[in-house]
């Protein structure tokens, strides 16, 4: 090869670069540990208040078996676009379980009863709390789950998420067990 030919594959390799890079900049991704927001620039953007982790691997949170979810662990979410921002804005509430443990510190999903550990989102608060439709399930593994899926609006809307052991599948097996993790939110901008 001489020289000519390796300046030329140079600046075609250069000018690839320069291209992707200019494509790359008309999609940004921005994230923390509790949010994942995603949209094309211009506007959009997400105002997003993360309530408090369910236990950690320090401090634990102690579970107890309950038929009204409200008596079990809560942790909130709010979200909502900015002012003037508000393009079909998405959003996935996500529960991240880092363990769940029974009394002698095993993992409870070894155990041979499964579908104890659940959850259920609501929004609202006191006697204006309505559940979240088909934003309910259980808790199966040490991953993350994808609890409900919502439209965001440029209202601030406050999300509840309720863990608790279910009582109609709960047994001894599971007294004094105890529970670590976190909700994200992932939100995005769908096309039209």
């Amino acid at each position: 090869m001489n020289k000519k030919e390796i300046y030329r594959s140079l600046i075609g390799v250069f000018a690839i670069i320069i291209v992707v890079a200019g494509a790359t900049y008309a999609w940004y991704t921005w994230r923390s540990t509790n949010t994942n927001i995603q949209g094309t620039l211009g506007c959009f953007d997400i105002d997003y208040d993360k309530g408090q982790d369910i236990g950690s691997t320090a401090s634990p949170y102690a579970l107890r078996s309950t038929c009204d979810y409200k008596e079990g662990a809560k942790a909130t979410v709010s979200i909502n676009t900015k002012a003037n921002c508000y393009e079909n804005a998405k959003a996935t509430i996500n529960l991240t379980t880092t363990a769940f443990n029974l009394y002698d510190g095993n993992s409870a999903f070894t155990a041979p009863t499964q579908q104890v550990l659940k959850y259920q989102v609501t929004t609202g608060t006191g006697a204006n709390e309505t559940e979240v439709t088909g934003c309910n399930g259980y808790v199966e593994s040490l991953s993350t789950v994808g609890m409900c899926n919502i439209d965001v609006t440029p209202t601030s809307t406050t999300y509840n998420v309720y863990l608790y052991l279910d009582c109609d599948r709960v047994t001894t097996t599971y007294i004094g067990s105890t529970y670590a993790g976190y909700i994200q939110t992932s939100a995005y901008q769908e096309n039209e």
